[in-house]
């Protein structure tokens, strides 16, 4: 998004939130979130101001969070679909998935070593 794409919404949502929308202020959340798209960032406001209960003015990471989800969630998705995988097809099968997070190796040797942890009990 460009720097003037930028300005008016995060203006709007400083005024929300009680914030002056000073030039240092613009330049630290754009230097963070100059590679999301305007249609994004203003999904992302949007639904900043309809969910969030906090007074203060969202950081960031919580525009990120509103764009790409949590990663902690993600992960936990990612975990459940490998553990019915593992269930479904047996451990040593090879399973493809399209969710990155579930097929990144990783994931799987984390989830075999704690298997091997648990079980050596």
């Amino acid at each position: 998004m460009t720097r003037e794409e930028f300005i008016k919404p995060f203006t709007l949502l400083c005024e929300m939130y009680n914030r002056e929308a000073s030039q240092l202020l613009m330049e630290g959340y754009y230097l963070v979130l100059e590679a999301v798209s305007k249609n994004e960032f203003e999904a992302a406001i949007k639904q900043v101001l309809a969910n969030r209960k906090y007074s203060t003015l969202p950081l960031p990471a919580d525009i990120l969070e509103a764009i790409h989800g949590n990663p902690e969630d993600k992960a936990i998705l990612a975990l459940k679909m490998v553990e019915d995988a593992m269930q479904q097809h047996g451990a040593y099968k090879s399973v493809s998935f399209e969710d990155k997070i579930a097929g990144g190796t990783g994931l799987l040797l984390s989830v075999a070593n704690c298997r091997a942890s648990v079980g050596s009990r």
